[in-house]
Formats: C-alpha cells, sequence, structure tokens
C-alpha cells in the first residue's frame, strides 16, 4: 500500500492496483488497473504524488 495525502494505491491480489480516495473516513475506489503480470508486492507514489510505480513478483515494474 502506498499513500499520498487523501490519495491511497493498493495491490488488489489478483495483478491489479486499486487507486482510491480516503475522505471523512470513506474509502471510494477511483480506478483499477491490472497492468501487472504477477501479484503486486510493491507500490510508491512520486513525491509529488503525480506518478505510481506498482512491482509486482515477476520483477516487473508498473509506471502509473
Amino acid at each position: 500500500m502506498a499513500a499520498h495525502g487523501d490519495n491511497v494505491a493498493f495491490g488488489s491480489g489478483k495483478q491489479a492496483v486499486v487507486l482510491a480516495t480516503i475522505s471523512g473516513g470513506s474509502v471510494t475506489v477511483d480506478a483499477e488497473f491490472s497492468d501487472n503480470r504477477g501479484e503486486v508486492l510493491a507500490l510508491a507514489f512520486s513525491p509529488d504524488g503525480g506518478l505510481l510505480a506498482a512491482g509486482d513478483a515477476s520483477l516487473f515494474l508498473v509506471p502509473f
């Protein structure tokens, strides 16, 4: 899982990354991406929150 401000990203366990917004205690899913080749193991936002990178079990790195 990775967070930046109100935005959070997490691996869904099915080779996908879910982007969501947290506000007032509720979570709203904004998008889901299935570009990874294996189970998502690592996520990181860039310092400004404009980019997200996802690393998976097949050693594949996907920039978003």
